[in-house]
């Protein structure tokens, strides 16, 4: 874990950082609060095979995860995971190597399982799913998702995830 925040819903503002090579099974950022995780770069590898712990991890509601390079390498990899409220997840960039490497892999680029995130104006690329919705009503919208296996997964059935842009997907939804 290269950085925790919980600072009693105070809000930490992480800017500029480069995080890298942190260990499988373990978050390389863990959002606990309202923080504002803006332009970092973070590379995070996992070989083992098993599912992988997200390079960010929001747990916290209010929080900003913002033009961030994010780096993922290995057949199980997540880039962003959401659980929080009022999550803004806009303006990242990631990467994933999975499609090169295993095409039986869950590699996902982003997954959200909270209804009230807003994912906009991302690209995820190489990723086996490019975003998974879990199913939640969230807004996902004006994102470029590119050489995905499936772009978007699990999206619910009354939200139509059409207004992103699709290049070289094997399936959109």
């Amino acid at each position: 874990l290269a950085l925790n925040t919980s600072t009693s819903g105070n809000g930490v503002w992480a800017h500029g950082n480069s995080f890298q090579s942190y260990p499988a099974q373990q978050e390389t950022v863990r959002v606990n609060d309202a923080a504002v995780i803006d332009h970092n770069e973070i590379s995070v590898t996992n070989n083992d095979g098993e599912d992988a712990d997200p390079a960010i991890a929001v747990y916290g509601n209010g929080a900003e995860i913002t033009g961030n390079t994010i780096t993922v390498n290995g057949c199980c990899a997540v880039g962003i995971f959401v659980a929080g409220n009022s999550v803004e997840v806009w303006s990242n960039k990631l990467t994933g190597n999975a499609l090169s490497t295993d095409k039986a892999a869950d590699a996902t680029g982003i997954v959200t399982d909270s209804a009230s995130a807003d994912i906009r104006w991302n690209t995820v690329n190489d990723f086996i799913f490019g975003i998974d919705m879990g199913c939640k009503a969230a807004t996902v919208t004006a994102n470029t998702i590119l050489n995905s296996t499936t772009a978007i997964v699990e999206a619910p059935g009354n939200v139509a995830p059409m207004q992103n842009k699709f290049v070289k997907d094997t399936t959109l939804l």
